[in-house]
């Protein structure tokens, strides 16, 4: 993989990459909730955006391209962009004006765009939320490091998912603190909860919580602080609650329900660096559907184990459902029940995890709340790690997941929280959500007080 500058021929594969990026981001859909009853619209939107981006004084664009001699190089396709950023130099110091060369046709270019932009949200554009962009927009009055004379800032990074966990966004924000370092510059941005997790990473600190006005924000460096302290061993600061569980059939069957010993939540954990890998569940109530991608599914069945329960919360909470429907429900298949002699089995209630409890899932970069759905049952070897095909597309994008193809790599972590549900999920929770956003909404202050124990 090679970093270089973006040009205007990149805009069109740029684009797309975002298009699936975001596709799932909370913010994103926020802004523009229109986006798939109008999509000719929002990629129109979003070109012209890059093109002003591009243009912008004092923006740098990079993108990350295959070359010759990657595992994914295609002689016959040439180069293919995987990755893009934007670094934009503020200020009017002597280090950031060597950063912000211009030009009369840039200007001129820019110009005519303005009215562009003007004309295309004052008349045309129908994917966006007009009030929700002026709300997010004003939060931007109200940035700590506005008051720094120079800094860059990083505008936006988008990595292909196929792409993804393979340090190409790392790779893309070196080339900026690179740019950055060599003028003593600081870096700065403004992170969602999807993209923190990557920052942290890199050495960000948070100094600003600027908005939360529909639970973007969450303040989880601790949850990836204990996803660290885990990696040195099995159930590493806690104790093995039940050893023997398969991630994927036919391997060494060295998973394992652990215990932290000091926060008391119960997790599942490999040798090692490992933690799980999730595969995609579409079990229980199966219309309406919001695309085909469960038909793939070979194991499917018509309902999960708590269906009872579920429907019992959702009378509460004023609407009847049959069932969890996978498609907009996230939630997590854990613990192993069976009969069967030789199948090893764990049941989470023994411990104090309720069902249809909240649960977060750490997957890549993202925090993920969701609930415990359903249990494996001994129709086959004990395996660990599987997840509704909603909160797999949330972690993954809906072009890598179906209902045969899930995430194989053991780097997920799921998390149960022991404790009652009494007015919690039985009453708040959305069981009757047509859509994943309005679920998790519903669950996410319930998961924001739950990961605090993890601190």
């Amino acid at each position: 993989m090679r970093i270089r500058c973006m040009t205007y021929s990149d805009v069109g594969a740029v684009a797309d990459i975002g298009k699936e990026v975001f596709a799932n981001d909370k913010l994103f859909n926020w802004l523009y909730p229109y986006k798939n009853q109008f999509p000719n619209d929002s990629h129109r939107w979003q070109m012209l955006r890059l093109r002003r981006r591009l243009l912008e004084r004092g923006s740098h664009g990079f993108v990350c391209e295959t070359e010759t001699g990657d595992n994914d190089w295609d002689e016959t396709e040439g180069p293919v962009i995987v990755g893009y950023i934007f670094f934009i130099v503020k200020g009017n110091g002597e280090e950031t004006q060597k950063w912000q060369i211009d030009s009369f046709m840039n200007k001129m270019e820019r110009y005519l765009l303005e009215w562009e932009a003007y004309y295309e949200q004052r008349f045309l554009q129908r994917a966006m939320d007009r009030r929700a962009h002026e709300m997010y927009a004003n939060t931007k009055q109200v940035r700590v490091y506005q008051a720094l004379n120079e800094y860059w800032y990083i505008g936006v990074l988008g990595v292909n998912p196929r792409y993804q966990r393979r340090g190409i966004g790392a790779k893309l924000v070196n080339q900026g603190l690179q740019m950055a370092e060599d003028g003593e510059l600081p870096v700065v941005l403004d992170a969602t909860a999807a993209g923190k997790g990557l920052y942290t990473k890199l050495g960000f600190k948070t100094v600003q919580l600027v908005m939360d006005l529909f639970g973007l924000m969450r303040d989880i460096d601790h949850v990836f602080e204990f996803q660290n302290s885990k990696m040195s061993g099995k159930c590493a600061g806690g104790k093995v609650l039940k050893d023997g569980f398969h991630s994927i059939e036919g391997d060494m069957k060295d998973f394992a329900y652990c215990q932290d010993q000091k926060s008391g939540v119960i997790y599942v954990h490999g040798n090692g660096t490992n933690f799980a890998n999730m595969d995609v569940d579409c079990d229980g109530q199966q219309s309406p559907r919001p695309d085909d991608r469960c038909g793939a599914s070979k194991d499917t069945q018509s309902e999960t184990s708590f269906r009872t329960l579920a429907r019992k919360y959702s009378k509460t909470a004023g609407n009847n459902i049959t069932d969890l429907n996978a498609n907009y429900i996230p939630f997590v298949v854990f613990g192993n029940t069976g009969s069967r002699s030789g199948y090893t089995t764990f049941d989470p209630k023994k411990h104090g995890i309720q069902p249809l409890s909240v649960m977060a899932v750490v997957c890549g970069d993202k925090l993920i709340y969701g609930v415990w759905g359903d249990s494996n049952g001994d129709d086959g070897p004990p395996l660990v790690g599987e997840a509704s095909i909603a909160l797999a597309t949330a972690c993954y994008g809906s072009s890598n997941i179906n209902g045969n193809q899930g995430h194989d790599v053991n780097d997920v972590l799921y998390i149960a929280f022991p404790g009652s549900v009494a007015n919690t999920v039985n009453v708040r929770a959305d069981w009757a959500a047509k859509s994943y956003d309005d679920f998790e909404r519903s669950i996410e202050s319930l998961g924001n007080e739950l990961i605090q124990r993890l601190s």
